[in-house]
Protein backbone atom coordinates (compact mmCIF):
# COMPACT_ATOMS: atom_id res chain seq x y z
CA UNK A 1 0.00 0.00 0.00
CA UNK A 2 2.51 2.81 0.82
CA UNK A 3 4.70 1.57 -1.73
CA UNK A 4 1.90 2.21 -4.09
CA UNK A 5 1.12 5.81 -2.65
CA UNK A 6 4.81 6.50 -2.95
CA UNK A 7 4.93 5.76 -6.95
CA UNK A 8 6.05 8.36 -9.10
CA UNK A 9 6.54 10.61 -5.82
CA UNK A 10 9.90 12.54 -6.19
CA UNK A 11 12.38 12.34 -3.30
CA UNK A 12 13.04 16.16 -1.18
CA UNK A 13 13.93 18.94 -3.57
CA UNK A 14 13.73 22.69 -3.74
CA UNK A 15 11.41 23.79 -6.09
CA UNK A 16 12.32 27.50 -8.22
CA UNK A 17 9.32 29.02 -10.09
CA UNK A 18 9.92 29.57 -14.12
CA UNK A 19 8.61 33.67 -13.38
CA UNK A 20 11.52 34.16 -10.78
CA UNK A 21 14.25 32.46 -13.10
CA UNK A 22 12.59 34.57 -16.29
CA UNK A 23 12.88 38.16 -14.73
CA UNK A 24 15.38 40.78 -15.63
CA UNK A 25 16.42 41.10 -11.50
CA UNK A 26 17.33 36.97 -10.99
CA UNK A 27 20.05 37.66 -14.61
CA UNK A 28 21.68 40.30 -12.94
CA UNK A 29 22.02 38.80 -9.57
CA UNK A 30 25.43 37.13 -9.26
CA UNK A 31 25.81 33.52 -9.25
CA UNK A 32 26.96 33.60 -5.33
CA UNK A 33 23.37 35.22 -4.19
CA UNK A 34 21.26 32.82 -6.02
CA UNK A 35 23.10 29.50 -4.48
CA UNK A 36 22.48 31.67 -1.41
CA UNK A 37 18.47 32.19 -2.22
CA UNK A 38 18.48 28.58 -2.88
CA UNK A 39 19.44 27.86 0.20
CA UNK A 40 16.84 30.09 2.04
CA UNK A 41 14.05 28.84 -0.35
CA UNK A 42 16.08 25.53 1.22
CA UNK A 43 14.00 26.14 4.28
CA UNK A 44 10.62 27.90 3.52
CA UNK A 45 7.68 25.16 4.03
CA UNK A 46 4.05 26.07 2.51
CA UNK A 47 2.97 23.57 5.52
CA UNK A 48 4.45 25.28 7.88
CA UNK A 49 3.80 28.77 7.12
CA UNK A 50 7.13 29.87 8.03
CA UNK A 51 7.71 32.38 5.45
CA UNK A 52 8.37 35.73 7.34
CA UNK A 53 10.43 33.46 9.83
CA UNK A 54 12.98 31.61 7.75
CA UNK A 55 16.45 32.34 9.11
CA UNK A 56 20.11 31.39 8.18
CA UNK A 57 23.18 32.50 9.89
CA UNK A 58 26.21 33.47 8.22
CA UNK A 59 28.15 30.45 9.68
CA UNK A 60 25.54 27.60 8.67
CA UNK A 61 25.36 29.47 4.97
CA UNK A 62 29.50 29.60 4.94
CA UNK A 63 29.25 25.91 5.91
CA UNK A 64 26.55 24.72 3.43
CA UNK A 65 27.82 26.70 0.58
CA UNK A 66 31.76 25.80 0.83
CA UNK A 67 32.32 29.62 1.27
CA UNK A 68 35.77 30.31 2.56
CA UNK A 69 35.10 34.11 3.48
CA UNK A 70 31.72 35.10 5.41
CA UNK A 71 32.25 38.76 4.08
CA UNK A 72 30.71 37.17 0.47
CA UNK A 73 27.97 35.67 2.50
CA UNK A 74 26.56 39.34 3.99
CA UNK A 75 27.47 41.05 0.40
CA UNK A 76 24.72 38.58 -1.14
CA UNK A 77 22.40 38.81 1.73
CA UNK A 78 22.73 42.74 0.65
CA UNK A 79 22.40 42.03 -2.89
CA UNK A 80 19.36 39.44 -2.69
CA UNK A 81 17.37 42.45 -0.81
CA UNK A 82 18.60 44.32 -3.47
CA UNK A 83 16.84 43.24 -6.37
CA UNK A 84 13.88 42.57 -3.91
CA UNK A 85 14.08 38.59 -3.42
CA UNK A 86 13.84 38.41 -0.09
CA UNK A 87 12.78 40.97 3.29
CA UNK A 88 14.20 41.10 6.15
CA UNK A 89 11.32 40.81 9.22
CA UNK A 90 13.73 40.49 12.53
CA UNK A 91 17.11 42.12 12.29
CA UNK A 92 18.22 39.63 14.90
CA UNK A 93 21.23 40.11 17.54
CA UNK A 94 21.64 38.65 20.63
CA UNK A 95 19.06 36.59 22.75
CA UNK A 96 18.31 36.91 26.54
CA UNK A 97 20.68 33.92 27.16
CA UNK A 98 23.61 36.03 25.43
CA UNK A 99 23.78 34.10 22.23
CA UNK A 100 23.43 35.39 18.60
CA UNK A 101 20.13 35.28 16.82
CA UNK A 102 19.82 35.53 13.17
CA UNK A 103 18.28 37.65 11.07
CA UNK A 104 14.66 36.36 9.73
CA UNK A 105 13.84 36.93 5.86
CA UNK A 106 10.74 36.87 4.15
CA UNK A 107 10.57 35.05 0.47
CA UNK A 108 8.57 37.84 -1.97
CA UNK A 109 7.56 34.87 -4.33
CA UNK A 110 5.50 32.74 -1.82
CA UNK A 111 2.59 33.97 0.72
CA UNK A 112 3.03 34.66 3.74
CA UNK A 113 1.73 35.75 7.22
CA UNK A 114 0.72 39.35 7.76
CA UNK A 115 -1.83 41.96 9.00
CA UNK A 116 -1.74 43.84 12.26
CA UNK A 117 -1.53 40.40 14.67
CA UNK A 118 0.78 38.58 12.11
CA UNK A 119 -2.34 35.92 11.62
CA UNK A 120 -3.96 37.22 8.09
CA UNK A 121 -2.27 35.30 5.58
CA UNK A 122 -1.28 37.93 2.60
CA UNK A 123 -0.60 37.49 -1.05
CA UNK A 124 3.38 37.12 -2.28
CA UNK A 125 4.46 41.15 -2.91
CA UNK A 126 7.30 39.63 -5.83
CA UNK A 127 9.42 43.14 -5.16
CA UNK A 128 11.75 41.43 -7.87
CA UNK A 129 9.16 42.04 -10.47
CA UNK A 130 9.14 46.09 -9.85
CA UNK A 131 13.46 46.70 -10.04
CA UNK A 132 13.70 49.65 -11.69
CA UNK A 133 17.16 48.21 -13.64
CA UNK A 134 19.52 49.88 -11.04
CA UNK A 135 22.83 47.67 -10.60
CA UNK A 136 23.74 46.22 -7.06
CA UNK A 137 27.03 47.68 -6.46
CA UNK A 138 28.79 47.21 -2.20
CA UNK A 139 30.50 49.59 -0.64
CA UNK A 140 30.65 47.20 2.48
CA UNK A 141 33.11 44.45 3.69
CA UNK A 142 35.93 43.32 2.10
CA UNK A 143 35.01 45.55 -0.90
CA UNK A 144 35.32 48.61 1.29
CA UNK A 145 38.90 47.45 2.23
CA UNK A 146 40.10 46.71 -0.75
CA UNK A 147 38.85 50.09 -2.17
CA UNK A 148 40.31 51.50 0.85
CA UNK A 149 43.70 50.15 0.30
CA UNK A 150 43.67 51.27 -3.32
CA UNK A 151 42.97 54.94 -2.72
CA UNK A 152 45.43 54.55 0.21
CA UNK A 153 48.49 52.92 -0.83
CA UNK A 154 51.50 51.79 1.36
CA UNK A 155 54.79 53.52 1.52
CA UNK A 156 56.86 52.99 -1.63
CA UNK A 157 60.10 51.12 -1.58
CA UNK A 158 63.40 53.86 -1.87
CA UNK A 159 64.44 52.09 -5.26
CA UNK A 160 60.96 52.50 -6.86
CA UNK A 161 61.12 55.94 -5.50
CA UNK A 162 64.71 56.87 -7.33
CA UNK A 163 63.59 54.92 -10.77
CA UNK A 164 60.63 57.81 -10.69
CA UNK A 165 62.88 60.66 -9.68
CA UNK A 166 65.74 59.70 -11.89
CA UNK A 167 65.19 61.88 -14.93
CA UNK A 168 65.63 60.70 -18.65
CA UNK A 169 68.95 61.02 -20.30
CA UNK A 170 69.61 63.93 -22.60
CA UNK A 171 70.86 64.02 -26.10
CA UNK A 172 74.15 65.20 -25.96
CA UNK A 173 75.65 67.49 -28.87
CA UNK A 174 78.83 66.51 -30.09
CA UNK A 175 81.43 68.13 -32.59
CA UNK A 176 81.00 67.56 -36.20
CA UNK A 177 84.27 66.50 -37.78
CA UNK A 178 85.98 69.72 -35.34
CA UNK A 179 84.12 72.43 -37.81
CA UNK A 180 83.35 76.23 -36.75
CA UNK A 181 80.16 75.63 -37.59
CA UNK A 182 78.82 74.84 -34.14
CA UNK A 183 77.36 71.76 -32.81
CA UNK A 184 75.57 69.11 -34.50
CA UNK A 185 72.24 67.82 -32.53
CA UNK A 186 69.73 65.64 -34.20
CA UNK A 187 71.29 66.04 -37.63
CA UNK A 188 70.73 69.74 -37.60
CA UNK A 189 73.86 72.28 -37.30
CA UNK A 190 73.82 74.85 -34.49
CA UNK A 191 76.23 77.72 -35.41
CA UNK A 192 77.09 80.42 -33.17
CA UNK A 193 75.47 84.18 -33.70
CA UNK A 194 77.92 86.98 -31.58
CA UNK A 195 75.25 88.51 -29.22
CA UNK A 196 73.95 91.95 -29.48
CA UNK A 197 75.66 94.98 -28.46
CA UNK A 198 75.15 95.24 -24.20
CA UNK A 199 74.07 91.74 -23.99
CA UNK A 200 75.61 89.98 -21.00
CA UNK A 201 75.43 86.66 -22.58
CA UNK A 202 78.40 85.41 -24.48
CA UNK A 203 76.52 84.08 -27.08
CA UNK A 204 73.63 81.85 -28.33
CA UNK A 205 73.60 78.82 -30.81
CA UNK A 206 70.98 79.14 -33.80
CA UNK A 207 69.19 76.26 -36.01
CA UNK A 208 71.78 76.18 -39.54
CA UNK A 209 71.17 74.30 -42.81
CA UNK A 210 70.87 70.53 -42.34
CA UNK A 211 74.11 69.44 -43.82
CA UNK A 212 75.82 65.79 -44.38
CA UNK A 213 79.54 64.58 -43.60
CA UNK A 214 80.55 65.23 -47.35
CA UNK A 215 79.12 68.73 -47.08
CA UNK A 216 80.97 69.66 -44.08
CA UNK A 217 84.20 67.91 -45.01
CA UNK A 218 84.13 70.61 -48.37
CA UNK A 219 83.63 73.17 -46.32
CA UNK A 220 87.35 72.57 -44.31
Amino acid sequence: MNKRKDKGRLPPFVPLDVEVMSSPAWRATSFGARWLYMHLKRRWSFKQRNNGRIFLSQRDAQEEMGCTHRDSISRWFRELQHYGFIVMTDPGGLGVDGKGKAPHWRLTEAEWSGGPKGNTWMLPTKDYLKWNGTRFRDNRGDVLRTRKRKQNPGPESEARVARKARPGLARKARPYLDQPLGWCVGGVILRKVAPPPGASSPGCLTPSETLTTSAIAGRG
